[in-house]
């Protein structure tokens, strides 16, 4: 967690200052602990992701004697739990700031797999529809 709250700190921390000016000027106490406890929030998150991620590969790497797809499917899967730490509201941006990711690698998972043509300027394309998706949400 060392990393992350210089990560998070910012993240927070500008736009809560640029929206909540007044509840800073008001009750300074209150406008800090909030942030105190979005950046832990966040910093969680992380931190409980990477771990999750990580042990849950060797876990499963453990069980299963070697290191495979499947291996790496379920500890992807196990390293969504760190979410939980994360209000409800700021799952939806992490998913939308994951989703363009996702939709990449799906198109490079099936160009390899040949089911689908590349295109001229294929990628670009596909960063405009994940654009559009992320301003249209």
């Amino acid at each position: 967690m060392g990393i992350a709250w210089k990560f998070y700190l910012p993240i927070h921390s500008v736009p809560t200052l640029i929206f909540q000016y007044k509840l800073l000027r008001k009750r300074p106490l209150r406008f800090f602990l909030k942030l105190g406890k979005n950046v832990l929030r966040s910093c969680l998150f992380l931190a409980t992701y990477i771990a999750f991620f990580r042990y849950g590969l060797c876990f499963f790497k453990n069980i299963m004697g070697q290191t495979n797809r499947k291996v790496v499917v379920f500890a992807g899967f196990l390293s969504g739990l760190g979410l939980c730490w994360e209000p409800q509201g700021r799952r939806t941006e992490l998913a939308l700031y994951f989703l363009p990711r996702f939709i990449e690698a799906f198109w490079a998972w099936c160009k390899k797999r040949q089911w689908v043509t590349p295109l001229p300027y294929g990628e670009v394309i596909l960063f405009a529809i994940a654009m559009a998706v992320l301003m249209y949400c």
